[in-house]
């Protein structure tokens, strides 16, 4: 809520991903002896990469957020640059929650430390990291990262995995690479065959809901383009399957999801847009 109030007013789009869209109330879980807090993964979409910067100061005005300062600014600035017109760029800026600031759960008492990590791309970058490509094109998206100090960074870095509709998989190395003086890795945004599907990892994160906080004209056409284009390309590779294949099949974190999320894919034989619940919420008072 914090995050949609503090983008609102500009021709951007904000959407909720990962486990935060597909698992909340379930398996998203706060710090614990052992074992990793959840983040919460924020998707924000503006008209053109040098846009970057402004989003980014919009972030002082989360109160529970540390700001970037100007030499993190210039270092993601000038990774942008020098990954070129010719990459699909993503930028991720991981940044720790301060609990001094967080109003909204102050009652709830000691929540625990976790990070939010926020994914900066471009409108034209969006079409190429959720529209499907040929099967033979050797197109690669990269990924720039962020980490602010005082976060645990942004985890273990996963190899890419295809999901088969017998639920079978098999994982594709992800490539690291320095760009500047940050760290990058690159990942095929997305790919079919015969009888698997691979969306990638920045399409799998909104998968299965595509849960929008606030979106422009533009940005919701190439969410329901890529939506409409994944479905025709499910819809022919399940077509010798009856009873059809649930959508939660080609996720491969689908036991994490909530049994809401998991019921809605059973009901919903098609992906797209979906206005979070979210915003619809308020803080209740206590007497």
């Amino acid at each position: 809520m914090a995050l949609s109030a503090a983008f609102e007013g500009r021709d951007d789009a904000l959407l909720l991903a990962g486990s935060m869209s597909y698992g909340r109330f379930f398996s998203v879980r706060q710090q614990r002896a052992g074992l990793r807090p959840s983040d919460l993964d924020i998707i924000a979409v503006v008209r053109d990469r040098s846009d970057f910067s402004g989003i980014i100061s919009r972030l002082t005005n989360v109160a529970f957020l540390k700001p970037a300062d100007n030499p993190a600014m210039t270092q993601m600035e000038d990774a942008v640059k020098l990954a070129g017109d010719g990459c699909t760029v993503d930028l991720m800026v991981v940044t720790p929650r301060i609990p001094k600031g967080d109003r909204i759960s102050a009652e709830w008492g000691n929540i625990g430390r976790y990070d939010v990590s926020i994914h900066l791309c471009a409108i034209a970058d969006l079409r190429h990291l959720l529209l499907p490509f040929d099967p033979d094109a050797e197109n690669l998206a990269m990924t720039i990262r962020f980490t602010s100090a005082g976060t645990r960074g942004p985890g273990k870095l996963r190899d890419e995995r295809w999901i088969s509709l017998s639920g079978a998989s098999l994982s594709r190395k992800v490539q690291k690479t320095l760009v500047g003086n940050l760290d990058a890795d690159l990942r095929e945004p997305f790919r079919s065959r015969s009888g698997s599907v691979y969306v990638g990892r920045f399409a799998r994160s909104i998968l299965p809901r595509i849960e929008v906080l606030q979106a422009s004209p533009t940005v919701t056409s190439v969410l329901t383009e890529s939506a409409d284009q994944l479905n025709t390309i499910l819809a022919s590779v399940a077509q010798s399957h009856d009873p059809p294949i649930p959508l939660e099949t080609l996720h491969p974190h689908r036991r994490d999801f909530s049994p809401y999320v998991r019921n809605a894919c059973y009901e919903a034989p098609r992906f797209g847009p979906t206005h979070s619940e979210i915003l619809t919420r308020r803080p209740v008072s206590r007497a």
